[in-house]
C-alpha cells in the first residue's frame, strides 16, 4: 500500500511538473514581447520627432510675428516721418 501511495505521489508529482509551457510557447511570447518593445520604440521616436518639428514651426511663427511687427513699427515711422516733411513743406 505505501509503494502505491508513493507511485501515485511520484505519477502526481511528474504530472504537475510536465504541465509547464513548451518551448514553442516560451519563444512566440518573446517574440511578442520584442515585437511589442519595438513597435513602443518606434512610436516614442515618432512622437518625438513630431514634438521637435511643432517645436521648430511654433520657433519660426515667432520669429515671423516679430519681423512682422518690426516691419510695421518701421513702416509706421517712415510714414510718419513723410507726413512730417509733407507738412513742413505746405507751411
Amino acid at each position: 500500500m505505501k509503494k502505491f501511495l508513493t507511485l501515485i505521489t511520484l505519477a502526481g508529482m511528474f504530472a504537475f511538473s510536465a504541465c509547464g509551457p513548451s518551448k514553442a510557447d516560451l519563444d512566440k511570447k518573446a517574440k511578442e514581447r520584442h515585437d511589442s518593445d519595438s513597435a513602443a520604440t518606434a512610436a516614442q521616436a515618432q512622437a518625438d520627432a513630431a514634438k521637435m518639428q511643432h517645436e521648430a514651426d511654433s520657433v519660426k511663427q515667432v520669429e515671423e510675428a516679430a519681423a512682422a511687427k518690426m516691419k510695421m513699427m518701421a513702416d509706421s515711422l517712415h510714414q510718419d516721418s513723410i507726413k512730417r516733411k509733407l507738412i513742413k513743406v505746405k507751411k
